[in-house]
């Protein structure tokens, strides 16, 4: 696994330690309409341009994915992995295990 499960509290404490680590919410625009954590990037999973849009992203940045359960989130720390990010983290249990 070339990311890592983190719990709520890990999430929080690699924000609030890493000022220029991204939030990214890979849920459905309609999904982050009910309700979403503070993110910097919004990349809808189901959008064909999200290849295009993580192709421009920093690759020396962490960043920290969520989805709603945290699969989404883990497919696209995978794929981002694949193109060469080092530091991904993956919201366990997603914004769900959040609340």
């Amino acid at each position: 696994m070339k990311y890592e499960n983190v719990t709520p509290q890990k999430f929080k404490e690699i924000q609030e330690s890493d000022e220029k680590a991204i939030v990214i919410d890979c849920r459905t625009k309609a999904e982050v309409e009910m309700g979403a954590l503070e993110y910097d990037l919004h990349l809808d999973l189901m959008n064909p341009s999200i290849k295009t849009t993580i192709d421009e992203l920093d690759k020396n940045k962490a960043y920290i994915v969520y989805c709603r359960s945290g699969s989404r989130s883990a497919s696209l720390c995978n794929y981002m992995a694949s193109q060469g990010f080092e530091k991904l983290y993956n919201l366990a249990g997603g914004i769900m295990s959040y609340r």
